[in-house]
């Protein structure tokens, strides 16, 4: 029951995203009226999107009027070390390249709202004063709190803990014994094999 509910509620934030899409591109819309747009017919006050420069991983968001105030959240993964940076990079490369794929940025923190977030993205053109144009990574971000409140059981089920990981191994859901930073992590800290052994098993978790 909880997987369907799940996938349904992912494709209709997916439908979402592409009805923002398509309207931006039919209106030939800059960066700051495509912002202003989204946050005007938003029907959820928790949702909201931002714009990814995927050259320089700039961003900019619909959460505040300030349209032009640019915010790190992406540019901070640049810095990361550990392999759940390229597989975060990667995974915004694959929505930027593919706008019929089924990617999710699993659990992040948005630097603009300071809040943990799940992300669904689209590739967008925007256009420029001159009319010139350009494309942008279109992400529609929605709070791991919200996901969290659509996945509550009932009574009889109060003690069950679900946990929802995407395929790179980052929480969408977690649950409250997962205390890592994310299943990779847990998977690692709690297994004594080999590196090699550890990879294996995960696959197996993740794909099988």
């Amino acid at each position: 029951t909880m997987k369907s509910i799940s996938e349904g509620y992912f494709e209709n934030e997916k439908i979402s995203l592409r009805e923002w899409s398509d309207y931006i591109e039919s209106n030939h819309l800059t960066r700051s009226e495509a912002l202003q747009y989204i946050h005007m017919v938003s029907l959820h006050n928790d949702r909201y999107a931002n714009i990814v420069d995927m050259d320089t991983y700039e961003a900019w968001s619909s959460a505040t009027e300030n349209y032009e105030r640019v915010t790190d959240t992406y540019e901070k993964f640049l810095t990361y070390s550990d392999d759940s940076k390229n597989v975060f990079l990667g995974n915004m490369k694959e929505m930027f390249d593919d706008e019929n794929n089924m990617v999710i940025l699993g659990k992040y923190m948005d630097s603009e709202m300071q809040t943990s977030v799940i992300s669904f993205g689209v590739p967008v053109t925007l256009y420029n004063a001159d009319g010139t144009s350009g494309k942008y990574l279109l992400l529609r971000l929605v709070p791991v709190s919200t996901m969290m409140k659509m996945w509550e059981f009932p009574v009889s089920y109060s003690d069950a803990e679900v946990g929802l990981v995407s395929t790179s191994g980052d929480y969408v859901i977690q649950s409250r014994s997962m205390r890592s930073h994310s299943f990779l992590d847990f998977i690692y800290a709690y297994n004594s094999d080999d590196e090699n052994a550890r990879s294996e098993k995960l696959s197996k978790i993740l794909w099988d």
